[in-house]
């Protein structure tokens, strides 16, 4: 097409003219001061009706401050892809994304890295999915306790992955960053203690499964299940950084390659800033309990953990803090144990 100048150029994007302000011409090239969305008509013409572009923005290019080359917008968009890029997913804390996730996985053509969860985004799974080896879910971080309990709801942070009879299995290389994993069906705000009591029979099922070896888990916060994570046994498992409220915290049922688990702390975040819930009486210290363990190691799987190493975990509530049976070469650093008052002190064995 011949060239022309912006003063000779008419340029409309989804039918509405726009200013000339809002772009310039380079020779035969329309370039954009905000290139419009992915898939939006683009039509531009010379004053008297000279077609230049009939288009859309898919093959448009921008160099990204401090960048030497220019690339193709959508391939630059492409770098970060989130979970409502992918067709089917609604991420709305209600619609199940299960199906559009497990079929995104099994057709894409894309290297496995990371799929992000934003803050904006709740995803919900109605059934079990597994994250397949190389792909890693990454939400925004900063998940922690709500201390207005009685206000406040865990299904209101984002970053959220919901799970209803569902567990998130964790294949080769795997991992989660970032991310809040909670029972679906929990009373959310907890008014009070009697409220706070019914929790714990609310706590069913396993919210993550390791099926591979060297994945990971870090910085996130697992709320309302029967079993928190599960290593499976695999070699070379790292959680860090993890906040967990499950009647068992973390099973770490054998290995033969040295895993690292550190700064998780197994801890009643789902009742502990309830009204009325605290020491003192039975009735307030009640809530606190788990009936299960906050850390278990043993060879139930495979191997003797051998050369497994805990610190800087803690386990609140638990009946049992720590278990570690025949088990090898396991080294717990700096942990701690402690349970409710009235009835007994902290139990480790």
């Amino acid at each position: 097409p011949p060239s022309a100048n912006r003063a000779m150029v008419q340029v409309f994007v989804g039918g509405v003219a726009q200013a000339s302000t809002s772009y310039t011409v380079d020779g035969t090239a329309i370039v954009f001061v905000s290139p419009p969305p992915d898939g939006v008509p683009i039509h531009a013409r010379v004053l008297g009706g000279l077609n230049l572009l009939d288009g859309d923005v898919s093959a448009l290019t921008a160099k990204p401050a401090g960048a030497t080359v220019e690339r193709a917008i959508s391939q630059k968009l492409g770098e970060r892809l989130s979970v409502f890029d992918i067709a089917g997913v609604v991420a709305d804390g209600v619609a199940d994304d299960r199906t559009a996730l497990a079929l995104f996985f099994a057709t894409t053509t894309r290297r496995p890295g990371p799929l992000y969860v934003p803050e904006s985004a709740k995803v919900y799974l109605g059934s079990s999915l597994t994250i397949p080896k190389g792909w890693t879910l990454v939400g925004p971080g900063g998940h922690g306790g709500l201390q207005d309990a009685a206000t406040k709801s865990y299904y209101d942070l984002g970053g959220q992955l919901k799970l209803g009879a569902a567990t998130i299995t964790l294949n080769e290389r795997a991992g989660l960053r970032g991310l809040l994993v909670i029972r679906a069906g929990l009373t959310q705000p907890v008014p009070n203690a009697t409220v706070a009591a019914t929790i714990p029979g609310q706590m069913t099922g396993t919210a993550i499964q390791f099926a591979g070896d060297d994945v990971v888990v870090v910085d996130c916060m697992v709320l309302g299940f029967e079993m928190g994570i599960d290593t499976g046994g695999k070699q070379r498992p790292v959680v860090h950084f993890v906040g967990i409220d499950a009647h068992n915290g973390m099973r770490i049922p054998g290995g033969f390659d040295i895993g690292r688990i550190s700064a998780v702390h197994a801890w009643p975040y789902l009742t502990a800033y309830v009204p009325g819930v605290g020491g003192g009486s039975e009735v307030a210290a009640a809530p606190l309990r788990r009936t299960g363990y906050g850390f278990r190691v043993s060879n139930d799987v495979s191997g003797p953990a051998d050369w497994f190493s805990l610190t800087d975990c803690f386990s609140f509530g638990h009946v049992q803090g720590y278990v570690l049976n025949n088990v090898s070469n396991v080294t717990l650093i700096r942990c701690q144990a402690d349970y409710t008052t009235p009835a007994v002190g902290g139990r480790r064995r």
